[in-house]
């Protein structure tokens, strides 16, 4: 990322729910609904399904719901306001959650929400995901 910063190169997001993790509605206590990414692509669920990526996402659903927002949207807008990034690319079910993505864009985090999702990621190193094997 430093380094599209200074070479003005955009950096286009893929699953910036991370497979639907970030939306909240999955219960680490359960097994994945059949439904879902996770129940459907053991990939998925392999890289996801874990209770570090739980806490996580408890600690972001915490600051977002202190803001009123969905976990969702939140989880994107904080994504959107890095100013490398020039766009995401984003699933969805339902006309519900289009609209819902598209709210994200219109939210502007402050600088204390975004250090605090910043603290999050960072909590998460080193990372665990490889996709450039």
């Amino acid at each position: 990322m430093p380094c599209c910063a200074s070479e003005g190169v955009g950096v286009t997001v893929y699953h910036p729910l991370a497979a639907g993790l970030l939306t909240g509605k999955h219960d680490p206590t359960k097994s994945p609904a059949a439904n879902t990414r996770f129940g459907m692509n053991r990939g998925y669920y392999e890289r996801y399904w874990s209770p570090i990526n739980f806490q996580a996402v408890a600690r972001l659903k915490q600051i977002a719901d202190s803001q009123g927002q969905s976990l969702a949207q939140f989880s994107i807008a904080w994504v959107l306001n890095n100013p490398v990034i020039s766009s995401v690319i984003a699933g969805a079910t339902s006309v519900k959650q289009v609209e819902e993505n598209i709210g994200a864009a219109e939210l502007k985090l402050t600088p204390e929400q975004t250090k605090a999702c910043d603290d999050i990621w960072l909590g998460l190193r080193p990372p665990r995901y490889f996709y450039g094997r």
